[in-house]
């Protein structure tokens, strides 16, 4: 259909002015949009006659404001061809989601050391929101050139793009120059450089303590998930995936009828795998240990999958069962060391530490079950984090009431606040990091450098022998990290 220029500015009021003795010619639409005459008269019926509380109050105006605002929503997902309407959030604006996902995906996956790439052709708030992530969190900022004509340097930008690489923040049409970018090209560079993410459910049924998620589980229809990697395999070319779900292999669910539905998860497992053969993709995900059976594990490793996380928490029978809930013993935890071990899967083994009501003897339990584990399948990976009270769960609030003798943990007010908090990297987190992460050390410090490295490596092998957990040069391992980091990338952009 063409477009006809004059219908569509006699639906905009503001341009029946005359300004200067002309039309009026708007170009601000990025800054403030006029209104056409129909959201006019939208905005004047709602304010007029069902002006009420959207989702909050249950009188007769709120209940048709709410109607006619999730009218909307379905509008927009018709229009953009979302699945679902929960896909569609409403901001005050293009600066306030940049905001929103600064303040979210930012916060809780941007770690010190990692990178954020923007582009010189961007706006304000596609600048400022990412520089000041990258203070909060110690994450370097990396800039795409434009050339003098101002066209993007795209062919630079694989160089500019790491394994830290966490977000890339691009704009499809310069404010100032008007030019129009390849962004589906940006795309496909960039998913080819790194992983991408993905859910194949929502929720968990598991009432872990540590555990904010909440949601009943709920998965996703395989045919769903082959449909939309693929299409997104077309789009971008992506070679690895994270599979995000909290449990991926979870077995069971409530229809939206009340029925109760239970199916084989294994047999789900094989199906994802033939996708990700189909789309010669790897892919990576968490687990939960009584879902490694030898079945379970010999279809993942049939499917593809390279590489998952093990969310252990404690080798302590206490802990498990009475202080994280998690549901399952330290036998589980055995067996699923057992099954794992010479499939080729490379095992994240996670721990946490001192959490409230955790004893030193826990800890040494717990560190006693990662020597099994590491004597039983020498391949293993193990993290212990420092227990990190992160709001919504049940150990937040007995850490911000000092039960069990936990000292009273008093919350930032602020998003930067936390921001700034460095919570999770410890002594305890570093020892064990250098005891049984040694491929991310070899890989940092290849030739020579392993010497700048090694002194710290033998000293947290010989504390982690003799269970000395409270002290450690972390601000110096991290700073000789970061220094090496900073070198090996400089080297490669050489």
């Amino acid at each position: 259909m063409k477009l006809n220029i004059t219908t569509l500015r006699n639906d905009f009021p503001a341009l029946h002015r005359q300004v200067y003795g002309k039309p009026l010619v708007y170009l601000d639409s990025a800054a403030t949009a006029q209104k056409p005459q129909a959201v006019i008269d939208a905005i004047d019926e709602m304010n007029a006659g069902i002006n009420g509380n959207v989702h909050r109050a249950v009188h007769y105006l709120a209940i048709q404001a709410t109607e006619r605002y999730e009218q909307a929503r379905e509008t927009i997902r018709r229009f953009i061809n979302a699945q679902k309407t929960q896909e569609i959030i409403f901001t005050a604006g293009t600066t306030a989601a940049i905001n929103l996902v600064a303040f979210s995906f930012g916060e809780r996956f941007v770690k010190k050391g990692d990178e954020i790439v923007i582009t010189e052709a961007e706006h304000h708030s596609n600048i400022v929101p990412w520089q000041l992530l990258c203070e909060r969190k110690e994450a370097k900022l990396k800039v795409l050139p434009v050339d003098d004509s101002g066209r993007l340097q795209i062919e630079r930008l694989p160089e500019l793009l790491t394994e830290r690489t966490r977000i890339v923040a691009v704009t499809q049409a310069s404010n100032v120059l008007g030019i129009v970018y390849p962004i589906r090209e940006i795309i496909q560079i960039a998913h080819s450089k790194g992983e991408m993410q993905y859910i194949t459910s929502i929720g968990c049924p598991y009432g872990c303590r540590f555990c904010a998620v909440s949601m009943p589980f709920q998965p996703r229809p395989m045919q769903r998930i082959d449909n939309e990697l693929s299409q997104l395999h077309e789009a971008t070319g992506f070679t690895e995936v994270s599979f995000a779900d909290p449990n991926i292999a979870h077995f069971a669910y409530t229809a939206e009828s009340g029925k109760n539905i239970r199916f084989d998860a294994v047999t789900r497992m094989r199906a994802l795998g033939a996708v990700m053969r189909k789309l010669d993709a790897s892919w990576e995900c968490n687990m939960r240990c009584p879902d490694l059976t030898p079945d379970m594990v010999d279809a993942m490793a049939h499917g593809k999958c390279t590489h998952m996380e093990l969310g252990c928490e404690s080798g302590s029978e206490r802990v498990l069962r009475d202080i994280v809930r998690k549901g399952h013993g330290v036998e589980a935890i055995r067996q699923a060391v057992k099954s794992v071990k010479g499939s080729g899967i490379s095992t994240m083994y996670s721990f946490l530490a001192f959490m409230p009501g955790e004893t030193m003897q826990d800890i040494i339990e717990t560190m006693d079950l990662i020597d099994w584990i590491v004597d039983a399948d020498p391949l293993a990976r193990v993290s212990i984090y420092q227990f990190t009270p992160y709001p919504g769960t049940p150990l937040y609030q007995d850490a911000v009431s000092g039960k069990h003798g936990y000292p009273p943990f008093s919350p930032p007010k602020t998003m930067m606040e936390w921001g700034r908090m460095r919570l999770m990297a410890s002594p305890i987190y570093w020892i064990a990091g250098l005891n049984f992460r040694l491929d991310n050390s070899r890989k940092n410090f290849p030739g020579d450098d392993w010497r700048l490295i090694e002194p710290y490596i033998k000293q947290a092998q010989i504390q982690w022998r003799n269970r000395e957990i409270l002290d450690f040069p972390v601000e110096e391992v991290e700073q000789l990290i970061s220094a090496q980091l900073a070198k090996r990338q400089k080297n490669r952009c050489v």
